[in-house]
């Protein structure tokens, strides 16, 4: 048996990389740990500095005859000494505690038996030296109250006690009402699509080329944008001026396609996205479909406007559900949507029902105390940002 060369070396590639990973992470951990320590330090260095100089104040007090105000500052002092201990030790618990749960919900991340989304990964890798290191990481590594938020409902995602729909849970029952309606809306949405592009396709393709999309207007931007690059699906398009619906369609969900992952634009085809919609507006006054046009394009920017919506229906656990639908706050502009309103979106309903469930979790106590995890990060990270702005 031969042996693989290539395998190899890209096994042992793979082994330096994950050793030189490993001894990052304890240098910043080291960084970390040594900063903390310092700071630390400092605070116990300043406590005893109050101490004293209490204690001689006192005493001076006292030798004074005022002993009303040697009683007060040492009150003053016990407070600020030992009072103050006991809340700042409570309070780095807390962060603490809130770091246990990002690290926990980090693993679940790498562990490829855990069904994790892709973006939730992404967010958990992207805010790992913020949350971990902040010390440690550099200025720009900065990590907002609203990333907390977010990350408090990825942890109430993948380890929530809703995640499984209990019989008699008022905050389940009320996720299921949700997720009905939107659902509902969303399935309307889509239907209005089919029946409408079904409508277009039979009353526009199956009529004379006249009445088809006429691509004079543009055709000499797009037959140079193919030359270029020369897609094979639109290959039998260049040099032809009449398009069916279909073959429209096509273009235009190719190049939209292409100007976002880009994120630039390029002269021809910017010229064929900008003149193609009205051609295909055009050949459906031709065919006298003017209503199936609008009604289509209505729901078209309806399904854009529901990809958020997607998101948060994908949230089995109904408190994250809840979360994150709370995220964008009471002006989340898909909440505000007329078009969507139009295919029966109740934003009435969904508001109360979010006041409702809100009311049910602050009622629980693990609830009641991540959120006072995520008030004590949320105070530490923003010490943390403006330590680094400075």
């Amino acid at each position: 048996m031969t042996a693989d060369p290539e395998g190899m070396t890209e096994r042992q590639m793979a082994w330096v990389i994950g050793r030189i990973n490993e001894q990052v992470n304890q240098t910043k951990s080291f960084i970390q740990s040594a900063a903390e320590f310092h700071v630390r330090d400092l605070k116990a260095t300043e406590a005893r500095l109050i101490f004293w100089c209490g204690v001689i104040v006192t005493i001076g007090f006292a030798s004074a005859g005022f002993r009303i105000g040697a009683i007060g500052v040492a009150a003053v002092v016990i407070m600020r000494c030992y009072w103050w201990t006991w809340y700042t030790d409570r309070f780095n618990g807390r962060v603490n505690h809130f770091r246990a749960r990002f690290r926990d919900l980090l693993e679940k991340a790498e562990d490829s038996n855990q069904t994790m989304l892709s973006e939730d990964k992404e967010f958990l890798q992207k805010y790992t030296e913020s949350v971990l290191f902040p010390l440690a990481a550099p200025r720009s590594d900065v990590i907002l109250p609203r990333d907390l938020v977010h990350f408090e409902t990825l942890y109430r995602e993948y380890n929530g006690w809703h995640r499984w729909h209990k019989d008699g849970c008022k905050l389940c029952a009320a996720a299921q009402s949700v997720r009905g309606h939107l659902n509902n809306a969303i399935s309307k949405i889509e239907t209005t699509i089919s029946e409408n592009r079904q409508g277009l396709i039979a009353g526009i393709d199956g009529r004379k080329p006249e009445a088809a999309v006429h691509a004079t207007a543009f055709l000499g931007d797009f037959c140079e944008y193919e030359r270029s690059k020369r897609h094979p699906q639109l290959a039998t398009l260049v040099d032809k001026e009449y398009w069916t619906f279909e073959e429209a369609e096509d273009v235009l969900r190719l190049y939209r396609k292409e100007e976002e992952e880009y994120h630039r634009s390029e002269k021809n085809r910017s010229q064929v996205l900008e003149k193609l919609p009205a051609e295909i507006e055009e050949a459906a006054f031709r065919c006298k479909l003017a209503e199936v046009w609008w009604s289509y394009q209505e729901a078209r920017r309806a399904i854009l406007e529901v990809e958020p919506i997607r998101r948060f229906l994908r949230r089995r656990d109904s408190e994250a559900l809840f979360r994150e639908m709370a995220e964008g706050g009471p002006n989340a502009w898909w909440s505000q949507s007329d078009v969507l309103r139009s295919f029966g979106y109740d934003r009435s309903m969904v508001e109360r029902a979010i006041k409702s469930a809100n009311k049910l979790m602050l009622k629980e106590s693990q609830s009641k105390e991540y959120e006072k995890q995520l008030g004590a990060a949320n105070l530490t990270f923003s010490w943390y940002n403006a330590r680094k702005a400075q």
